[in-house]
């Protein structure tokens, strides 16, 4: 904040109008730190500790105003819902340390693998969502191609060794929105999740 203030004489104030000046600085130095505790503590009850990216809470704030706009401007918006299989078996087998090393290889890989303009984030325990805003399905293919690719470059930790043996592999349920067609973002979330446990449910996964 900065605050200006013009004399008739040239840097001429009184004590009582420097001392009022002192005050309201002050005040507007308070309202100024208040905001910004509270936009840092908003930002936390946002985001997903471990891994940094939006948690459900933080998602559902930004994704839903950020879907309507972009239908009401007559784009496709397209939404993954990515889910890691047997992710239970990595925390029963190696601990949860290894499984926390797994959630934020994933959660790397979402950042590495979508636009500035997407909105990843962690939606459940081993669940992400990304929502794709102006991405055509087609278009949304090719990034989930990109996130499968980059799973075999994925490095887990080497102070796990045991980690080298564990084969991450991803279900990923894919919906596209399209403005011809009235669909709310919860009935697209809903469509991904058939979608990917329509892939999970024909894959036989063998980790070990």
């Amino acid at each position: 904040g900065i605050i200006v203030v013009y004399s008739a004489v040239y840097r001429k104030f009184t004590e009582n109008e420097l001392s009022l000046l002192s005050g309201i600085g002050n005040y507007i130095q308070l309202a100024i730190n208040n905001i910004q505790i509270y936009s840092e503590l908003n930002e936390q009850a946002q985001t997903d500790a471990l891994t940094g990216l939006y948690n459900r809470r933080g998602f559902v704030s930004i994704a839903y105003p950020r879907f309507q706009k972009a239908i009401q401007a007559g784009s496709e918006v397209s939404l993954l819902l990515v889910d890691i299989d047997d992710f239970k078996l990595v925390n029963d087998h190696y601990g949860h340390p290894a499984g926390d090393h797994v959630l934020k290889a994933i959660a790397g890989l979402l950042r590495s693998s979508t636009r500035s303009s997407d909105l990843a984030a962690r939606y459940g325990g081993d669940e992400f969502v990304v929502l794709l805003p102006n991405c055509s399905e087609a278009r949304a293919r090719e990034i989930v191609q990109r996130i499968r690719s980059g799973i075999s470059e994925l490095s887990l930790p080497p102070e796990i060794p045991e980690l080298s043996d564990f084969r991450i592999k991803l279900s990923i349920g894919l919906a596209t929105a399209r403005s011809s067609k009235a669909i709310t973002i919860d009935q697209l979330l809903t469509l991904a999740d058939q979608n990917m446990y329509t892939q999970k449910s024909r894959r036989i996964t063998s980790p070990f």
